[in-house]
């Protein structure tokens, strides 16, 4: 089996990087908000979110480790927090370099529905 991809942050880097890979439905769904691993070391912890419009957003938490073994042990944990958003932050060209979750409880609906549309 060949060795796994660490360093995929959406199903655009999934296609390019696995030749073999197979989607249904929005891949996409799933925001990656922060990652982190190490080949040598042999884990990978990372941090995403799953916006609800008007809602909030559902976030999961992935802690995966490689064991003396080699068998790879995964760990995550998901919560609920209401009345945030995802914010994409970009950077002068135009390019996404991170995301974060923002309080969006002091916006009002027709707000929110902009801010989604003008900073993804």
């Amino acid at each position: 089996m060949k060795e796994k991809t660490v360093n995929n942050i959406n199903s655009a880097d999934t296609q390019s990087n696995v030749s073999d890979v197979e989607f249904f439905g929005d891949c996409d769904l799933w925001n990656l908000i922060c990652k982190a691993s190490s080949k040598s070391e042999g884990w990978i912890k990372s941090t995403k979110a799953m916006e609800i419009e008007g809602q909030g957003c559902l976030v999961q938490v992935t802690t995966q480790q490689l064991s003396k073994d080699g068998q790879s042990v995964i760990a995550e944990a998901i919560t609920f927090i209401p009345k945030v958003k995802i914010k994409t932050l970009v950077d002068d060209e135009g390019n996404t370099i991170g995301r974060k979750l923002v309080d969006a409880s002091w916006m009002g609906a027709e707000d929110r529905k902009e801010l989604s549309n003008s900073e993804r």
